[in-house]
């Protein structure tokens, strides 16, 4: 199997009502899904797809053995607080892995991915998603073509209002030494981020469009801690941004690509 979970679901019989938790989320319950990588390269033959070794992507998210910080800095009582139930999961990076995750289950996705080179301390929001993907996987497939076939080759998709203003608001900000920039979907950006991103935003059945990819740099030695608490914050933001779950509705906007 592909694909390691490494969440816990909480029970809503568990969650206590409103108003016996201060601070807590007002309204129905959410369902956060926050996924990560695995490495891509170097990875021997046969490759090793589960290693985890360089990706700080799938290091906040961590193993079944290992949970990473960020599961630390969303704990029980952060899911209680918050009334959130969420699912952990780390990806290899091979191509079409997106399409295996059960979206309809959630309110909002947060997929992390490695995407910050020249800086250790900024993380780059993508607004959006191009219909295309392109590279050679980590397992040596090769693909070049659309991620959906029943939209216009290189069609951008962008998230949902809720999530734009969430970016619009995080954007040209430093939360635990970290800078947030969001900017428009890349036309460079077509490999197994944007796949996954694609798929996410364009997801139907439910799904709310509350889909955000997150580019994280690789932190300075001993600084995954407070990267994990910064990406915390912007989960946060986003949880108590969602619409109501008994209420929303699908939405999803595009734009021919140009």
């Amino acid at each position: 199997q592909l694909v390691v979970g490494c969440g816990r679901i909480h029970d809503l019989a568990a969650v206590r009502d409103d108003a016996e938790m201060p601070g807590a989320n007002p309204r129905g319950p959410r369902r956060l899904l926050v996924t990560g990588f695995f490495d891509w390269r170097g990875l021997g033959a046969p490759p090793a797809l589960h290693r985890l070794r360089d990706n700080p992507s799938g290091q906040l998210v961590g193993t079944p053995g290992m949970p990473g910080p960020l599961r630390g800095a969303l704990d029980d009582a952060w899911c209680v607080r918050h009334r959130c139930h969420i699912e952990w999961m780390v990806l290899p990076v091979v191509w079409g892995m997106a399409s295996t995750l059960a979206l309809s289950a959630f309110d909002v996705a947060v997929h992390l991915g490695l995407g910050v080179y020249d800086r250790d301390d900024e993380i780059y929001l993508e607004r959006g998603a191009i219909n295309w993907r392109e590279g050679v996987d980590a397992g040596g497939c090769e693909v070049r073509g659309v991620v959906d076939e029943a939209r216009a080759a290189r069609e951008i998709c962008h998230p949902a209002p809720w999530v734009a203003r969430v970016l619009d608001e995080w954007s040209n900000t430093r939360r635990v030494g970290f800078s947030f920039v969001s900017k428009p979907a890349r036309a460079t950006n077509v490999f197994l981020c944007n796949e996954t991103h694609h798929r996410s935003l364009t997801h139907a059945g439910g799904f709310s469009g509350g889909a955000v990819f997150v580019h994280v740099p690789v932190p300075a030695p001993g600084r995954l801690a407070a990267l994990a608490g910064a990406v915390a914050q912007l989960c946060e933001a986003l949880v108590l941004a969602s619409p109501d779950p008994r209420g929303a509705r699908a939405h999803v906007r595009s734009e021919p690509g140009t």
